[in-house]
């Protein structure tokens, strides 16, 4: 199941969480937290809610994910939500690491924050039970869907689902990513 729902939220409240979450005082919160995907893919990852324990800032996300719920007919309890900002790369590779959220079955709620390049990849492999969270190197499924970063977007998936997140190479990419159970 994958479904691409445009304008999710209104344009008040994409503006709200684009300039918040590249808001010099929210970076001042992530920058501590540096993540490096791959070689030369550096991103800042804010959690909101982990193994549903509310975190700092959830308030800013949960209407959001009420909305996105509504609209797309999933009903579920948020597991995980946390937000990406990956930085513009030189790095070759087109995509990140080939993964899988979580190892039990959910859905994934992707959320643009922005424009941007960096295509989200989904892949035709599924996680089954015993397999890695990660695929190894030498594993190469096939794209199943390219879904390109636009401000407003969701993109909702099977959570089993390998994917990966393009390494955007002209502007920075953002999403807000909810693991719904």
């Amino acid at each position: 199941m994958i479904q691409v729902i445009d304008n999710i939220i209104s344009e008040t409240y994409q503006n709200e969480l684009e300039d918040t979450l590249f808001s010099e005082s929210f970076n001042k919160i992530t920058s501590p937290k540096i993540r490096y995907y791959s070689n030369g893919n550096i991103g800042h990852e804010h959690w909101f809610i982990k193994k549903s324990q509310y975190l700092n800032m959830h308030q800013l996300i949960i209407p959001l994910f009420e909305e996105i719920s509504k609209k797309s007919g999933i009903l579920g309890k948020i597991s995980d939500a946390r937000t990406f900002l990956q930085e513009k790369s030189t790095n070759q590779n087109i995509h990140d690491i080939i993964h899988v959220d979580m190892v039990i079955p959910h859905f994934v709620f992707l959320y643009y924050v922005n424009n941007s390049d960096g295509e989200t990849i989904l892949f035709d492999k599924r996680h089954t039970y015993g397999n890695s969270q990660f695929l190894v190197h030498g594993q190469k499924p096939n794209p199943l869907e390219k879904i390109t970063p636009q401000k407003g977007r969701v993109l909702i998936f099977d959570g089993l689902t390998y994917h990966a997140a393009g390494i955007p190479k002209e502007n920075n990419r953002c999403v807000i990513n909810f693991n719904i159970i």
